[in-house]
């Protein structure tokens, strides 16, 4: 096991942990090496000389560059102070300066912004992370099949409903607390008994989240936040998963179905597809009706909820 250290645990911390499940890099190096930055009057910001760390050499299929990522936040306010270094054109960072010294030594330099990280995805990597451990071994194919079970004949079901089903509250360290709360809240509703579940066959929650983390069941990570298991699709397999996220793109368009938007701030809202009664009414509503609807994820890749049906989701 190797271990990479970067210059904090914000912005190029999740950078790390996107390079290293991003298929397309081969290689890279944190804090590759100091760089003694001379212009001469040529340059963009004319002439000045400065030490640049970057923050990463990034070796990949598309090429190798450097790179330096900083936060969004933080890049708006340096393209005011140092106009010839950070400068945003059509939503993209670059810095002309350092473009223009690094070209000369035939290397490409990026200047990447925090906005560009897929945060989702990077979340559930690192909730995972216990469970991408080569010495964890492998769910066995009897257990998968223990946990297809649960399905029901349904095509997915939520995270929430197989935690139900599952046996053990055997939780890893980042995820025990959060775990033993889903347990007290089931406990509450009378729909789950801890002590009956640890004695009876099935399969654990390390065996859930361990399968997902191998791919041996299907979840979006790039959309579905798995610390919100409610909200969370489980797939039995890879074309089922490919079947129903095509269907529910399609039918998300449909006038008169619903969306479940989810924004930075994590305030969820509701839109519904306007119906052509409504386009000629004039009418816009914002929020979901009743009825049968379908929610699905911004923008994206997965999603999902039609109307309720045991072990999916209720509107």
């Amino acid at each position: 096991m190797r271990v990479i250290s970067t210059e904090s645990r914000s912005v190029e911390f999740l950078a790390a942990v996107h390079h290293e499940f991003n298929p397309k890099v081969i290689e890279y190096y944190a804090q590759p090496a100091d760089v003694d930055v001379a212009l001469g009057p040529d340059s963009p910001g004319g002439k000045k000389r400065y030490q640049h760390y970057p923050d990463f050499l990034n070796i990949s299929s598309e090429g190798f560059f450097l790179e330096e990522w900083k936060q969004e936040e933080r890049l708006l306010k340096l393209q005011v102070k140092y106009p010839s270094r950070y400068k945003q054109v059509n939503d993209a960072w670059n810095s002309p300066e350092l473009e223009f010294f690094f070209e000369k030594l035939g290397i490409k330099y990026l200047l990447r912004s925090s906005s560009e990280l897929p945060h989702t995805f990077i979340n559930n990597l690192m909730f995972l992370a216990d469970y991408f451990d080569e010495d964890e071994p492998c769910v066995s194919p009897e257990i998968i099949t223990t946990i297809q079970s649960c399905f029901n004949g349904e095509p997915y079901v939520s995270l929430t409903h197989l935690i139900k089903n599952s046996t053990s509250a055997a939780f890893p360290k980042e995820t025990r607390r959060f775990n033993s709360e889903i347990s007290k809240q089931f406990a509450n509703r009378n729909e789950f008994n801890l002590e009956s579940h640890l004695s009876s066959p099935g399969f654990t929650t390390d065996n859930l989240y361990k399968a997902i983390a191998d791919g041996q069941i299907i979840v979006d990570l790039q959309t579905d936040e798995l610390s919100d298991p409610q909200r969370v699709a489980i797939f039995k397999d890879e074309i089922t998963f490919k079947i129903h996220r095509r269907t529910f793109l399609l039918a998300a368009q449909e006038p008169g179905s619903v969306r479940f938007f989810r924004n930075r701030a994590g305030r969820d809202s509701f839109a519904r597809v306007p119906t052509l009664q409504d386009r000629s009414e004039g009418n816009f509503p914002s929020r979901t009706l009743p009825g049968r609807v379908l929610v699905v994820a911004p923008g994206l890749a997965g999603a999902f909820r039609p109307t309720p049906t045991a072990g999916l989701w209720s509107n």
